[in-house]
Parts: structure tokens; sequence; C-alpha cells
């Protein structure tokens, strides 16, 4: 009876060996562990895994056979067959705990705001300054995390003394005569990879007579950081028109405290919105304590593998609806805070990629527009109407190029006339 109990251990062992080899195979790590696909050292992956396997094999073929002629089964064998298999199983969980650490980055472990946190203690490793965040022109800020610094000037990057990107300073008292639009978002609000009269709030400018557009944009910023610059700064401008620029990313930027650097998080508590993780920790702040990283990479492997699993046959709810309801009710903060100082509210959908499918932040966002009555533009269409080649010229890299700029531009500058939107229309602005 009792050698049927411990061979049937040993069967239990030498199936969790094989199992665990193939899953620590190169194909289940590419396509369900890895971030990028790119594994270092698949040969040594492979030959732990062939060693596993074989071992599993081997005890399980082991504890399949029946002795020739039964006998009794001292006490003292069967501690020794307790002991053989307790040591055999932490001899392969620790074999492949130690391949997992040899084998795999840190890094490729790592989800979410964990992983921006990691890349960005490894560019401090690497010889950056404390103050740095990701961009030479951004500046500390307790409130924001980040922020355009004031009076910057680098190559194509210029902010005024209000710390907006613009070549000119800016009052807060209005100019007679001039209707004064504010643009809110994050880098293809900001500019990226363009120069300041490259970008769409400038280039909206200039197509819009006796109107100020301010450009209140700030890369890697959620919906989250945007309504706090928003109330914050810009709104202080006493603006017309606040135009909030929304890509697919914002679902998941709204739910993390870690993204370009540490940042504010609001949670729903209920039907309320509650701002924590503020003050944002300074630089050294983040860098005095250690990040916590995996420590059993066999459980982080493992749990990777059923997440992929279980996101291809969407056993568990839907991610992406579940982040929505605290982007939902921030875009409702923006436009209330819009309408309290007078201003109209229009909600943009930018298409951030080489593609022309719709993604399910833009339904959930034009939804939400139909739905509260809130004034919105979807400019994917637009995007996905041209030859493939014309679509092609709009980006540089994954932002937009000085052309994709001037077609939002001209976008935008059609819907605004288009629903009279300022306050004096320039209805000029059409031809």
């Amino acid at each position: 009876m009792i050698a049927r109990v411990f061979r049937r251990m040993l069967q239990v062992v030498g199936v969790a060996l094989v199992l665990t080899g193939l899953s620590l195979n190169p194909w289940v790590l590419r396509r369900y562990v890895l971030l990028d696909g790119d594994l270092q050292h698949w040969r040594e992956v492979v030959f732990v895994e062939g060693l596993m396997v074989a071992t599993g094999l081997l005890a399980v073929r082991a504890a399949g056979r029946q002795p020739e002629v039964p006998r009794a089964v001292s006490p003292h064998r069967v501690a020794f067959v307790a002991v053989a298999v307790a040591g055999s199983s932490l001899l392969a969980v620790a074999s492949a705990e130690l391949a997992a650490h040899l084998l795999v980055r840190p890094e490729q472990l790592l989800r979410g705001g964990d992983l921006w946190e990691y890349e960005w203690r490894a560019a401090h490793r690497a010889g950056q300054p404390l103050g740095w965040v990701i961009y030479a022109f951004d500046r500390y800020d307790p409130e924001l995390g980040w922020r355009p610094a004031p009076s910057f000037s680098s190559g194509p990057v210029r902010t005024n003394a209000q710390g907006i990107r613009a070549d000119r300073d800016v009052s807060r008292a209005r100019t007679p005569g001039r209707s004064r639009i504010v643009t809110v978002g994050d880098s293809y609000t900001w500019g990226e990879e363009v120069a300041n009269d490259e970008t769409y709030p400038a280039q909206l400018e200039a197509a819009l007579p006796d109107t100020e557009v301010l450009n209140f944009g700030v890369h890697g910023y959620g919906i989250d950081q945007a309504t706090l610059r928003l109330q914050g700064d810009a709104l202080a401008y006493a603006p017309d028109l606040v135009i909030l620029g929304f890509i697919d990313d914002d679902l998941e930027r709204d739910v993390l405290s870690f993204r370009s650097f540490a940042k504010p998080r609001f949670e729903l508590v209920g039907s309320e919105l509650l701002l924590t993780h503020v003050p944002v920790p300074t630089p050294e702040q983040v860098l005095e304590a250690p990040q916590e990283l995996p420590r059993c990479y066999l459980a982080a492997l493992a749990r990777d593998v059923v997440d992929g699993v279980l996101d291809r046959t969407r056993l568990r709810p839907d991610a992406t609806r579940e982040r929505w309801l605290v982007t939902e009710a921030l875009l409702e903060e923006a436009k209330r805070a819009s309408e309290r100082a007078g201003a109209r509210f229009m909600l943009a959908y930018f298409p951030t990629q080489l593609g022309t499918q719709a993604v399910p932040g833009e339904h959930l966002a034009a939804d939400w527009a139909q739905r509260n009555g809130v004034r919105f533009i979807d400019l994917r269409p637009a995007f996905a109407a041209l030859p493939e080649d014309r679509w092609r010229e709009l980006y540089r890299g994954v932002h937009w190029s000085p052309a994709g700029n001037r077609l939002v531009s001209r976008l935008l500058r059609d819907e605004i006339v288009r629903r009279n939107l300022l306050s004096s229309p320039p209805v000029a602005a059409l031809h």
C-alpha cells in the first residue's frame, strides 16, 4: 500500500517536471511571456527543457514498474523514498528557477507601470542625471509628475515663460476681438518629433483668423494628467473652446501610477474619483527605495502563461471596459470643468498608428460622447480613407509628421467652423 502511494507521488513529480519543461520552451516564451519576442540563449533553454522532460519521463516510467517479488516495505525504506522524492522535487524546481534567472531578463517579467519604472531606473544607472524624466525639456512637478520646463529652447522645441509650447509669451488676459482655444492631451497634442510651428495647435491657429490656440499638451500624459493640467493651468486662460485629444493608450495610462515617470492616479470609489499618489515622489525619492522585482521567476512565468491563455480564450472580463470606467469619469470631469469656466468642450479621437482599423477605445469614446451630448470628432476615418502610401506619409515614427499635423488641423478647423464653436465663427477659414 505504502509503495503504491510513493509510486503515485513519483508519477506526480515526473508529470510536473514534464509540464514545467514544456512550459519553458522557446515557442511558449516568445508567444505568451516575452514583451518583444526576443529570447536570448534559446539553445540553453532547449537544453534545460529537454533535461527536465527526460527526467520527468524517467520518473514516470520508474514509478510504473511493479516489483517482481512482493516484499514488506520497511519504515527506513519509506523514509528514504520520501526524502528522495522531496529532494528530487526541490532540485527540479531549483534548477528550473536558476535556469529562468539565467535566461530571462527581469524586464521581461514586468508589465505596466512596473516596466516603465524599471526602464526609468535603468536610464539612471546608465548615467542620466537625477532631474531627468525622459526629455531635457521635462521638469518634475509634485501634482502632475512632470511638465514642460518654462523658457526652454533646444533645436525644434521651445516653450514660453508659462511652460506652454510656443514661441511667444501669453497673457491670461484675453485680447479684445480674438477667440481663444486651449488644447490638452499627450504627445500628439504636444507635437512629438516636429517643430513648434509644425504642431497641429500651431497650424490650427494659422488656419483660424483672429484666434489664439494654446498648446497645453505634454508627452506621456493620460486623460488624468491632462484633466489636472486643464483645471490647474489651461482654464485660467479663459478659452472659448477646449479640445481634449484622446488616444486608445489612455485607457491604460489612466490606471498607472508610473509611466514616463511617477504620476498621480485616480481611483474610482463608487461614482467618485479619488486622487491618489500625490504629491508625486521626486526622482531622488524614487531612487532611494529599491524597486520590487519578481522573487520567483517560475511563478511570474506561469502567471504570464495563464494570463495569455485567459486573454485568448476570453475566460475573464475584458480589461478595456474596466479601465474605461476610470477614463469615462475623467472625461466627465474635464467636460464639467470646461463648462464651469464658460468654455465649450470637444473630445477628439486621434489615430496613433499606421493602421486603419477601429479600436475599442475609439468606440467607447464615441458612445460616451453620444450619450452625453458631447462634441466629438473621430479623425481615424479621414486617415483611413487615404491611399496607403499617402497615410504613411502622415506619420514620423509613431507620431504625426508635419503633414499629419496639417491634416489634423484642417479637420479640426472645419469641425469648429461647421459647429460654430467659437464666439465669432471665422467662416473665411473654409476657403
